[in-house]
């Protein structure tokens, strides 16, 4: 082949082919180095600074109250019953009782058989059977799911600080949170002196 007949300003074939092959290395490539160095990030802020992560996370006004139960719900005859803060009890509100939770403070209980989830308000005290955590309203539990045929149901019951409608129920909320974990925690050991051991005279 001659000068004369060789086009020049024709793109070589094996560069066609290299350059996409060597673009889609590099950008992989790039992927690769920043997925590695956020880990990385990560994990030196994690070794670094352990008691900020650990404040970020457990922040005692932030910590909620989490329950894990039986939740039954009121019969009909507690229909107009006066409950313990005073009101009467109305089947068809959204309202519930707790042994710990603050009166007038405010609760997600979730169905773990379903997934259904409602909010309600406590203003009542119980149940008082072993195995139940909060007694619910007849309204409640139907939207629950809850019917007259199960009866009960188990569920977890969840009290956010942040959720609740008044600064004091909020501090309440988190007291009784900081009340829960402590009981949670295993006890700490004891320190014990070793006992002099009494020697005979020489």
């Amino acid at each position: 082949m001659t000068a004369a007949a060789w086009d020049w300003h024709a793109p070589f074939p094996y560069v066609e082919r290299n350059v996409p092959q060597r673009h889609e290395a590099a950008t992989m490539s790039a992927r690769i180095l920043l997925a590695l160095g956020a880990i990385c990030a990560g994990a030196i802020a994690l070794f670094a600074f352990p008691e900020r992560v650990q404040e970020k996370a457990l922040s005692p006004k932030e910590l909620p109250v989490v329950e894990h139960g039986i939740a039954s719900y009121y019969g009909d005859q507690f229909q107009g019953r006066t409950t313990a803060s005073g009101e009467p009890h109305d089947q068809n509100e959204m309202s519930a009782a707790s042994r710990d939770l603050p009166l007038g403070s405010h609760a997600r209980v979730t169905n773990l058989e379903n997934g259904k989830s409602v909010d309600v308000e406590i203003n009542d005290r119980g149940p008082y059977v072993h195995g139940r955590i909060i007694d619910l309203s007849k309204r409640a539990a139907k939207d629950l799911g809850i019917g007259r045929r199960e009866g009960l149901a188990h569920v977890i019951v969840q009290a956010h600080p942040a959720d609740q409608p008044t600064p004091e129920l909020k501090d309440e909320v988190a007291h009784v949170a900081a009340e829960k974990q402590a009981k949670a925690a295993p006890p700490a050991a004891q320190n014990r002196r070793p006992k002099a051991v009494k020697t005979a005279a020489p």
